[in-house]
């Protein structure tokens, strides 16, 4: 009887840290919102850490290793900043904004 207790409770403790540490892979295009051509060079990090990927020259990414529910953060410059929360998708396509600002002359 205490053998079989002590596999149950070893069985539910692995169980647990498996659901808690679930991590996928990302991929996704980023495109520009006003003309619809892929992005080069986005920075693409976890909110909060310094994790991180870069677009390639078709606009694409993968980025392994991240915990489901993150928050992705997509930068670049000239253009507002988007944040999408990981909720079960593994392919997240974005459209990046022109920052609408005003030049001193």
């Amino acid at each position: 009887m205490k053998k079989i207790r002590f596999l149950l409770a070893t069985f539910l403790l692995l169980l647990g840290n498996v659901l808690v540490a679930q991590s996928v892979t990302v991929t996704g295009t980023v495109t520009d919102g006003t003309d619809g051509m892929p992005m080069i060079g986005v920075t693409v990090v976890i909110k909060g850490t310094t994790t991180g990927v870069s677009t390639d020259i078709d606009g694409k990414y993968v980025f392994n290793n991240v915990p489901q529910g993150s928050t992705l953060v997509y930068q670049f410059i000239g253009y507002s900043r988007k944040e999408v929360v990981l909720s079960g998708s593994t392919v997240v396509d974005v459209t990046m904004d022109r920052e609408s600002t005003i030049l001193d002359q």
